[in-house]
């Protein structure tokens, strides 16, 4: 009685359905790929606030909905330990999301291959480095000529003396800021005493607070001081000038792998990521996006207003990504001008 009821046309035409279903996902499953992608997120310059591991986590559930089966685990590391781990061969990602000083070459990444990646901001791109969010170098401070020349004038006061510097540079480990510079203010390279060097906070406070500095070079991040500072009334006024030059970019990498399956979705979640729907949601983390299309939206005035500048004026831009030691050696060399004594 039980077979005759499953025999039933109806029930039958129910169950070669249901075949055909599962024939179906088969097919599918050796057509696309299935499984967990690993990236890594390595912060290897100064944001402009918030955690990229953090965006990068809001992103990817958009992506998933559209690859069914697929999820992509975003772990948050710093360069040391990424280098550690390449280095020991224990642990590498599917693709990673790095900069300037992470051990990585070319021979040890594939050709990234986005389908539809829009028009970038960028003169320099490698193939298989491919840049999706940036920085920039701004003069931030007193614009005005006649000051400058005054580099290590000893000030008084009725409590101290201070040495006032033209300009307070950030020493960015791997990044050589100081090019951006060379065309701005060539003239004060010939006295050793025109600049004066810290990490970016030391810079800032240099400039903003104590004031031993006239102006500073300053990134995206020092916008949000800025505006912090604002907050409290006790911002510097001063002038905010594009340098039109940046180093600063956070590059997307697919390590090799003999799935092509799975290096298809991996291309597909560059391009993804490249997509000016993404592109212009960068704004909630105050980085720059890559493609000039995008339309992201700054909480200040003083990183909106540098977006616009850069879309309106472009950028020179040079990049070490693969050779540490020619960063290294570049910023050597500045410095080497910057000390020589005539």
């Amino acid at each position: 009685m039980i077979l005759a009821v499953i025999f039933l046309p109806q029930n039958l035409y129910k169950s070669l359905n249901v075949d055909k279903i599962i024939d179906e996902m088969y097919s599918r499953r050796e057509k696309y790929y299935y499984g967990v992608i690993t990236l890594w997120q390595i912060d290897c310059f100064e944001g402009g606030k918030g955690s990229r591991a953090n965006w990068l986590k809001s992103i990817v559930s958009g992506f998933e909905k559209k690859h069914n089966g697929v999820f992509v685990n975003v772990e948050a590391l710093s360069v040391e330990t990424a280098n550690k781990l390449i280095n020991s061969g224990q642990k590498k990602p599917d693709i990673i999301s790095w900069g300037t000083g992470v051990n990585l070459n070319e021979q040890q990444l594939i050709k990234i291959k986005p389908q539809n990646a829009p028009q970038n901001l960028l003169n320099v791109t490698y193939d298989t480095a491919v840049p999706w969010c940036m920085g920039a170098y701004f003069m931030i401070g007193d614009g005005a000529s006649e000051l400058w020349g005054v580099d290590g004038k000893i000030i008084s006061t009725k409590k101290a003396q201070k040495t006032v510097y033209s300009v307070g540079v950030p020493m960015l480990n791997g990044y050589v800021c100081l090019n951006a510079i060379k065309d701005k203010c060539n003239n004060i390279f010939n006295d050793e005493k025109a600049l004066f060097f810290g990490s970016s906070q030391e810079i800032f406070e240099a400039y903003n607070y104590s004031k031993k500095v006239n102006r500073m070079i300053g990134t995206q991040r020092d916008f949000y001081r800025l505006s912090a500072a604002q907050t409290k009334e006790n911002a510097r006024n001063g002038e905010i000038q594009f340098l039109g030059y940046t180093d600063l970019f956070q590059y997307i990498s697919i390590l090799k792998c003999d799935n092509e399956k799975k290096v298809d979705v991996m291309n597909s979640f560059v391009e993804f990521l490249l997509d000016d729907q993404q592109q212009s949601e960068l704004g909630s983390i105050g980085l720059f996006p890559i493609s000039m299309s995008a339309n992201p939206q700054y909480d200040n005035t003083f990183t909106q207003n540098g977006w616009e500048n850069i879309k309106a004026k472009g950028l020179k831009t040079a990049s070490f990504i693969f050779s540490g030691a020619e960063a290294i050696k570049q910023q050597e060399n500045c410095l080497e001008i910057l000390q020589k004594k005539e």
